[in-house]
């Protein structure tokens, strides 16, 4: 199994800056992660660096759509709440990217099987709108597709990067299947333009 390493708390921009799940043995149990007890395909989409999207419907054969739940502008000091606690330092760490008056763009989407109706992923995604570029940031507006359709319809060159993973408690309000989740970065031109936390279900996922 590839290794990875976890942010850890009190994390500052040198362990970001550390790669994960590069094939250097099994991973310490940083982020309470049950790497073993994980189908395959869900330890794929953790460490995947492609399109999420596509890599499901190539899964289950069925069309997967991306449902826009929210989206719009938000003040960094609003965006400081959006993730959960067990996020807080590589949310932390991404606002310290941003200058005093720099906005925040935040979108909200479910992947869901167009015949199953299964709801695979949720994902949130916090954006530099003004590093967008115009015709990224009209593709988003429509809601048709998700970050990474956009990104390969308009063919930009972009690097993603995971920064880190974990998995949800296994008691709580839609928590009974520890689900698990990452958090990567996108970069455009040299500058982290986005990140987005990605929440993958476990039980439609093992279905």
């Amino acid at each position: 199994m590839f290794g990875v390493g976890a942010m850890t708390k009190g994390a500052d921009h040198a362990t970001l800056d550390r790669e994960l799940f590069q094939a250097s043995g099994y991973a310490p149990d940083e982020a309470g992660v049950d790497w073993a007890a994980l189908p395959p395909l869900v330890r794929v989409l953790l460490s995947t660096d492609g399109t999420v999207t596509k890599s499901l419907e190539s899964y289950f054969w069925e069309p997967v759509q991306v449902t826009l739940v929210s989206q719009g502008a938000a003040t960094p000091l609003c965006e400081s709440r959006v993730l959960d606690s067990a996020q807080h330092h590589t949310e932390q760490s991404f606002m310290q990217l941003l200058n005093d008056a720099e906005g925040v763009w935040r979108r909200d989407v479910r992947l869901v099987g167009q015949h199953s109706e299964r709801h695979f992923v949720t994902a949130s995604s916090l954006i530099r709108f003004e590093l967008l570029p115009v015709s990224l940031r009209l593709g988003l507006d429509s809601g048709a597709l998700g970050i990474g359709g956009v990104i390969r319809e308009l063919g930009l060159e972009t690097y993603r990067k995971v920064v880190a993973v974990g998995q949800c408690p296994a008691s709580g309000e839609g928590y009974r299947h520890r689900d698990v989740w990452r958090v990567y970065r996108l970069y455009y031109q040299g500058e982290v333009l986005m990140q987005i936390r990605e929440l993958f279900h476990l039980s439609p996922l093992q279905a």
